[in-house]
């Protein structure tokens, strides 16, 4: 495609796009969209871009306006269809098994405030909550996230939990869910004597395996490994295959092409890559840390 030609496909994937997204006002990461888009598509050729625009269209991304929507309507339907009693309801997140802070955090904290729930029943923390008094009257928890891919974050969660956990009604509330991770977790809590149930706002199936793409998943793997992208990365996390951005980050579970920045891709909802700690790293820091306070040391004795 020349120049004109993909102004012309970009600007009419961007207005199908914000169609279908609902988007009233362009945040940060939609700007990006708009800017990286034209980038994106010169990377594919004749033959692969109808592939590409199939995927794009079945793309979903969450504005922050949209994610409190569904929030709120998630809320108001697990306290009709469960009849959760206020007072005996917790509220809280899966835990990230480092113990490190993870996007359902921003989740749990908007679900509280625009649900009005009080903070008295909301824990940042499970594991100190279960050893409070109080936990043994509750009869119900909510479990808040942003995304169910393989439901396997939640079966090491609440393996490692079994004695608190089973007892308790356990509603698991994300935006998206695939279908066959539901699945996997009802069967899960069935075979381990859980009380599970999964209530989503956008049921997903595999974006290549689950349609009329399947035949071509060896093409859309070299395709992305022509452009950079290898290993789990092409397909998402446990080859999830989910077509899904938030406003707040991208799901590791999303196509590699949408979401990995590499010297040839042009992510258009790149995912955030958070600098990784390394012991060896830090331990020259605090070294050089401990050179400079000495150095200020010796000119300060000097004057």
């Amino acid at each position: 495609m020349n120049d004109a030609e993909i102004k012309a496909k970009s600007d009419e994937i961007v207005r199908l796009c914000l169609v279908k997204w609902k988007i009233k006002n362009d945040d940060e990461r939609i700007l990006k969209f708009k800017e990286e888009l034209p980038y994106f598509i010169q990377e594919f050729d004749d033959s692969s871009m109808p592939m590409i625009e199939n995927l794009l269209q079945r793309f979903d991304y969450f504005s922050h306006e949209n994610v409190n929507k569904r929030l709120v309507e998630l809320y108001n339907k697990i306290s009709e269809d469960y009849d959760l009693d206020p007072m005996l309801t917790a509220y809280s997140t899966v835990k990230s098994a480092t113990g490190r802070i993870n996007s359902s955090c921003d989740y749990i904290s908007d679900f509280k405030h625009f649900n009005h729930i009080s903070k008295n029943f909301v824990f940042t923390d499970i594991d100190t909550a279960t050893r409070r008094e109080e936990w043994l009257y509750f009869d119900t928890v909510v479990l808040v996230d942003d995304i169910c891919g393989s439901g396997d974050t939640l079966k090491s969660f609440l393996k490692d939990r079994y004695d608190v956990f089973k007892d308790k009604r356990i509603i698991y509330v994300v935006i998206c869910a695939m279908g066959k991770a539901i699945t996997r977790l009802e069967q899960f809590a069935s075979e381990n004597g859980f009380n599970v149930f999964v209530e989503c706002s956008v049921r997903f199936d595999k974006a290549l395996e689950d349609s009329e793409l399947k035949c071509r998943k060896s093409e859309f793997k070299g395709l992305s490994e022509s452009l950079g992208i290898y290993g789990q990365d092409i397909f998402g996390y446990k080859k999830t295959e989910s077509l899904i951005a938030y406003y707040n980050n991208t799901p590791n579970n999303t196509l590699g092409i949408f979401r990995k920045k590499t010297n040839k891709n042009h992510a258009i909802f790149p995912r955030d890559e958070d600098t990784k700690i390394s012991i060896e790293d830090m331990k020259k820091a605090r070294e050089e840390r401990k050179r400079n306070n000495y150095n200020n040391r010796m000119v300060s004795y000097s004057d």
